[in-house]
C-alpha cells in the first residue's frame, strides 16, 4: 500500500487526493472498461470516505444494463478516473481510481490481470502477474 498520493484528469479540471493507502493496481480487460477508457481499466484504489475529490466537471455514468456500476470521468476533457460498484452514490466502501491519472511516480505494480480471455488482441498479457479469465472472487 502507498500513502499519500493525488491525481488529476488531463485539463486539471478535476483532481483527486488521499492519504489512505492505495492498493496495488489491477488490469481489467472486460468489454466495458475496455469502451470506456479505450483499452484497458488499470486501476489501483482506495477507501471511499478517504478520496477527495474536487473540482467542477466530474460525470458520472451509469450503464442501462447495470446501474449498480459507474464510471467516473471528466466531461471536460474527457479522461477516465474513477470506478465503482456495488451502491455508485458514493456510499460504497471503495472506489477505483485510473492508474493513469496519478500525478508523478507512485511505487505501485501490477498485481492481478482480471478477464484475460476478452482481452485485445493487440494486448500481450504478462503471465508473470495472476491471470484471471474473469473476475476473481475478492
Amino acid at each position: 500500500m502507498i500513502a499519500a498520493m493525488n491525481g488529476q484528469c488531463l485539463c486539471g479540471g478535476v483532481t483527486w487526493s488521499t492519504s489512505a493507502g492505495l492498493r496495488d493496481v489491477w488490469e481489467c480487460h472486460c468489454r466495458r472498461c475496455t469502451r470506456v477508457t479505450g483499452n484497458y481499466m488499470a486501476a489501483t484504489a482506495a477507501p471511499t470516505d478517504q478520496l477527495e475529490i474536487a473540482g467542477d466537471s466530474l460525470a458520472w455514468f451509469a450503464p442501462d444494463d447495470d446501474r449498480n456500476v459507474a464510471y467516473g470521468f471528466c466531461n471536460r476533457c474527457g479522461s477516465s478516473l474513477f470506478f465503482r460498484s456495488g451502491t455508485v452514490d458514493g456510499t460504497n466502501e471503495i472506489t477505483s481510481i485510473c492508474a493513469g491519472s496519478i500525478v508523478g511516480p507512485s511505487g505501485l505494480r501490477t498485481s492481478a490481470i482480471w478477464f484475460t480471455d476478452d482481452a485485445a488482441d493487440h494486448v500481450r498479457i504478462d503471465e508473470s502477474i495472476p491471470t484471471f479469465a474473469t473476475q476473481p472472487e475478492l
